[in-house]
């Protein structure tokens, strides 16, 4: 990596049970844009924005369905080690400052403030000159308190991630 500056985007999408049955379906979408700055050969420091919706559905019960859009810019680091002449394997820490605003039918429309701190291993490949494509394993935390203090959410979750990236 000779080049300093990078734009990297990401996303991650998927429908899923809770792991209680209260909700029919929970459907979800994480995406995020950064840019980078690489300070060392192996060190990277990043900022960004993300960008997260979250939609539960609760046939049984409308008042317990709802919508909740999160949006906040965070920071963090990325260290790098080459793998092979292809590959590199990354690591990252993140942290990040977020807004939310939640609607549901029990609560009506609710905003609030939290944070979110993230870690993640993964490879990199170079796929076209200047372009970087990344696999990796993203695991975060999120807490949110919101302002009528009946909904406040706490969030750990594991998921596989991918991401492109162009250098400049």
């Amino acid at each position: 990596m000779k080049d300093k500056l990078a734009v990297s985007g990401g996303l991650v999408t998927g429908n899923h049970s809770s792991p209680d049955d209260t909700f029919d379906k929970i459907k979800r979408m994480d995406a995020n844009i950064g840019l980078g700055y690489q300070m060392h050969s192996k060190l990277v420091i990043f900022g960004g924005y993300r960008l997260i919706s979250i939609k539960q559905n609760n046939s049984q019960d409308d008042e317990r369905s709802f919508t909740d859009m999160t949006h906040g810019v965070g920071i963090g680091l990325s260290g790098f080690q080459p793998l092979s002449q292809k590959f590199l394997g990354y690591g990252r820490i993140s942290v990040s400052g977020l807004l939310s605003t939640l609607q549901s039918d029990k609560t009506g429309k609710d905003r609030g403030t939290g944070f979110s701190t993230g870690l993640e291993v993964g490879i990199t490949t170079q796929i076209k000159q200047k372009f970087v494509f990344g696999l990796s394993l993203k695991q975060q935390s999120y807490s949110i308190d919101y302002n009528n203090g009946d909904a406040n959410w706490k969030n750990n979750y594991i998921r596989v991630g991918s991401s492109i990236s162009r250098y400049f």
